[in-house]
């Protein structure tokens, strides 16, 4: 067949597609006692077409319509000459146009560890990643339990999307925190990471024995060396109140 031009007038357009009107033997349709394909077609309906509407009218729908994309707004005027019935045609289909950019939408993906390990009087450092392609994003930090401890970080790194919060700790400090990603249409994504907090000295060493894996903060346990104890290995150990010196010499 022959290729036909999108410049041709629609009217043509509406007659060639009429000769693609399928045929009662040609339906796979299931059609009720009475009813067959021509009960839902009409040969000489002979529909508006926008290149054969006058320029007055037309103008006039365009700018009611906010422009002549709207083809349903369009229509609605040429049909009923109803301007309100067409506002009313250009606002659903405007509020449609929002609900499919929002369904089609994906919100920024944040890439990140699992855990941030912090020890004591070391300064730790939690890095994410965040993209969201074809849109713009910011991105924020927010204390979920207690306050952020005081001196942190929390700065963009080299790396496009790159975020890096530091943080230095003299003591054991009960916090958690999230980060959360917001794009340009309202789509958002968090994270909260487990905070694993090692807050052993003197040469004591960090154990997850014997706590709850899944608490926030996780504060592990120490394995004090010998000399030391307590919670954080910082209670030097008394010699003399296991051993006794000989003869009752006095300990020191």
């Amino acid at each position: 067949g022959t290729i036909a031009s999108n410049d041709i007038p629609d009217r043509e357009k509406h007659i060639l597609a009429q000769t693609w009107q399928i045929t009662q033997e040609e339906s796979l349709f299931y059609y009720e006692d009475g009813e067959n394909v021509t009960t839902f077609s009409d040969p000489n309906h002979s529909p508006d077409f926008l290149d054969e509407i006058d320029n007055v009218t037309l103008s006039e729908g365009i700018e009611i319509c906010g422009g002549d994309e709207n083809i349903e707004c369009l229509f609605d005027f040429i049909q009923t000459r109803n301007e309100a019935l067409a506002q009313s045609t250009a606002n659903t289909n405007n509020e449609n146009n929002v609900i499919e950019q929002i369904v089609a939408n994906f919100p920024p993906m944040i890439q990140e560890p699992d855990t941030f390990p912090i020890t004591i009087n070391e300064t730790a450092t939690f890095v994410v990643n965040v993209s969201d392609p074809g849109d713009t994003f910011s991105v924020m930090i927010v204390a979920d339990t207690g306050t952020l401890p005081e001196g942190y970080t929390f700065t963009e790194g080299e790396a496009a999307g790159e975020y890096i919060f530091t943080v230095t700790l003299t003591e054991v400090v009960m916090f958690t925190f999230t980060i959360s990603a917001n794009d340009s249409q309202g789509a958002s994504s968090s994270l909260q990471p487990q905070i694993e907090i090692c807050g052993c000295e003197n040469g004591g060493s960090c154990t997850t024995e014997g706590i709850s894996l899944s608490a926030n903060p996780l504060i592990l346990n120490c394995i004090c060396p010998e000399a030391w104890e307590g919670q954080y290995c910082t209670v030097d150990v008394d010699g003399c109140t296991e051993v006794s010196c000989f003869q009752d010499a006095e300990c020191i």
